[in-house]
């Protein structure tokens, strides 16, 4: 079939084949090299294109827009922002846990030999020494009187009591009457050897005769000096005037100790040092019944 080159660069039917002389783009033929200059025309290249390397073009996107607006990174802090709580989140999540704070949590089991309250917190089962968490309740109380201000833990006694002293134990309060007044006893000096108590420390009214009696046989003891007495004091007074071993005490005032423990500075020992508490956990149990090894 022969074409022959139109304007539009297409053949015609009718035209015969141009001859071997006269072909396209054949030297010395205007009209030929005008016509393959048109078709040629149609394929410009991309000179742009042709710039960019493989890698690039496969990572051009194909719809991408040039004349937009290029968005910089920081524009996109407010996601930043928004994700910062969650982590603050974890950390309060992640944080240690105490014996305190379980303590605090435990349920009450039972209290053995009238002197150690048992509960339990999971795995954990806590033994507290009920005298040594109510002495160090106490001392607690009584060494916030050291700030200005503050009332002491007394109770009234309804009835003021008279003791009568010896002459050396007579001196000894006189001469500490102010010390004792700071610790929850306000004591009155009749002279003749005898004195009136007429307020003692918290919980222990109709009692006052016994723990004011302990308390001055501690301190003669050894005898501290001006400067050391208050503290020493303090800690008898805490230690004579708390609960003691063997003293029976219902559930609710158990658990009103254990919540009272829980929340002092020291809750771990008593004003003399010795442990308010120590725990088992479940594994120790399984080891001595050889459940585990």
């Amino acid at each position: 079939m022969n074409f022959s080159a139109t304007a539009s660069g297409t053949r015609s039917k009718t035209s015969p084949a141009p001859s071997a002389s006269h072909k396209l783009g054949t030297q010395g033929d205007p009209a030929s090299a005008n016509i393959l200059l048109q078709i040629l025309s149609g394929f410009k290249p991309d000179m742009d294109a042709l710039k960019e390397t493989p890698e690039e073009v496969q990572d051009k996107p194909e719809s991408a827009d040039e004349s937009a607006p290029v968005i910089e990174s920081e524009q996109f802090s407010p996601v930043q922002e928004e994700a910062s709580p969650a982590i603050i989140e974890d950390v309060q999540e992640n944080r240690v846990i105490t014996d305190i704070d379980r303590l605090a949590a435990a349920s009450f089991v039972g209290i053995i030999f009238s002197t150690y309250i048992i509960l339990q917190n999971e795995d954990i089962c806590f033994i507290v020494d009920q005298h040594a968490a109510h002495e160090r309740v106490l001392y607690e109380e009584f060494m916030v009187k050291k700030k200005p201000g503050a009332a002491p833990a007394v109770e009234q006694v309804l009835t003021p009591q008279i003791l009568t002293l010896s002459w050396e134990d007579y001196s000894f309060v006189e001469d500490n009457l102010e010390r004792f007044r700071d610790n929850g006893f306000e004591l009155e000096m009749l002279g003749d050897r005898q004195i009136a108590v007429r307020t003692v420390p918290l919980g222990k009214a109709g009692k006052q005769s016994e723990v004011f009696g302990a308390i001055l046989t501690d301190l003669k003891r050894e005898v501290p000096s001006k400067s050391e007495i208050w503290y020493q004091l303090i800690q008898t007074t805490a230690c004579k005037a708390a609960i003691r071993a063997g003293d029976r005490i219902t559930q609710q005032e158990a658990m009103k100790l254990i919540e009272s423990l829980s929340k002092l500075e020291d809750p771990y020992h008593c004003a003399h040092g010795r442990p308010t508490f120590f725990t088992v956990s479940k594994k120790d149990y399984e080891k001595n019944f050889k459940r585990i090894v």
